[in-house]
């Protein structure tokens, strides 16, 4: 059952766990993701990042999975968004993102299908500072995060400084996905 807890005190970064059926987590896990055609994400050419186009079968309907959910974060967040839309990753070896925020993203959900380890998860922080962890999320298989980034009714829209600096260790992959909501 999916289950998505608050974990900051302003409503605006969400614990998603049990995203999808464990049979459709299995079928996404055994996804030869590495076997895949893949390209450079667009403005994220610099990174050891690849993403997937998403007519492929396989991408598709594991990203089918995902989107069949809205209904479900909807209710859990108390939220009314109209569609969902986003792209799978595959982090390769050396793989790290430094400290940044994603703009003006305004909701966004990523999750984790693959990974070397719990410690290859996204960490949020207070400020562009690394000892001001807010919370740090495990990178475990049908978990991630939502972060709510919209303007808030005092006018101002929170940028949420995070990162994940363990680098993807040789011969390993780390397989998420990045959703926004509208």
């Amino acid at each position: 059952m999916t289950d998505i807890s608050c974990v900051d005190d302003r409503g605006h970064l969400w614990q998603v766990k049990n995203l999808v059926s464990d049979t459709e987590l299995a079928d996404i896990v055994a996804i030869a993701w590495d076997q895949l055609p893949n390209r450079l994400m667009q403005s994220q050419e610099n990174l050891s990042r690849k993403t997937f186009d998403p007519e492929l079968g396989d991408v598709r309907r594991a990203g089918s999975y995902i989107t069949n959910k809205l209904d479900v974060v909807n209710r859990l967040l108390g939220t009314s968004f109209q569609r969902c839309s986003g792209h799978f990753w595959m982090d390769l070896p050396g793989f790290t993102i430094p400290m940044h925020t994603d703009g003006h993203l305004t909701n966004v959900m990523q999750m984790y299908w693959i990974a070397p380890g719990p410690e290859f998860g996204t960490g949020f922080y207070f400020y562009k500072d690394t000892a001001s962890l807010q919370y740090q999320f495990l990178s475990r298989p049908n978990t991630g995060y939502i972060m709510r980034n919209h303007m808030s009714k005092e006018d101002y829209q929170p940028l949420h400084w995070h990162g994940m600096f363990n680098p993807v260790p040789p011969g390993c992959i780390r397989i998420s996905s990045y959703w926004y909501f509208s």
